[in-house]
């Protein structure tokens, strides 16, 4: 199966590094998190996103969780190479990453008022069974 690669975009820094810690330490899907560093500019950002989503393929378990997707054209690039962007609900949304049809509102805890919204575990297991192929059924 291929890698699942997932970018977190909006909320807080500190709600972002808990899903991304959460998905990593839950260990079932072998997820590694990556982060650029504020400070950079939108171009060597760009950049060295580019240069981390090239060996992705390489990497050792199921894939990489972008923790801090910060501009359009980050979000594009992730988009691109077949990742899932997740919102981060709380917080502040992004003022420059839409939010695209069936791109999950993710938060940190469940709430009965926002069915929509998931949790980080229950956003991953929607995205590795949207990936799965089922087999046909006899007949169909």
């Amino acid at each position: 199966m291929k890698k699942l690669l997932i970018g977190l975009v909006g909320g807080r820094p500190g709600m972002r590094a808990e899903i991304s810690d959460t998905l990593v330490q839950d260990g079932h899907a072998q997820l590694a998190a990556w982060g650029d560093h504020d400070g950079y500019g939108e171009h060597t950002r760009d950049m060295r996103l580019a240069g981390v989503l090239e060996g992705v393929g390489q990497l050792p378990g199921g894939g990489l969780i972008v923790t801090n997707v910060d501009s359009d054209r980050e979000a594009q690039r992730i988009r691109r190479a077949g990742g899932q962007l997740w919102h981060i609900m709380g917080g502040q949304p992004h003022g420059f990453v839409a939010i695209l049809p069936g791109e999950p509102l993710v938060s940190l805890c469940r709430d009965p008022q926002r069915p929509h919204w998931r949790t980080p575990l229950q956003a991953l297991s929607e995205l590795q069974l949207s990936r799965r192929r089922l087999p046909k059924t006899i007949g169909a």
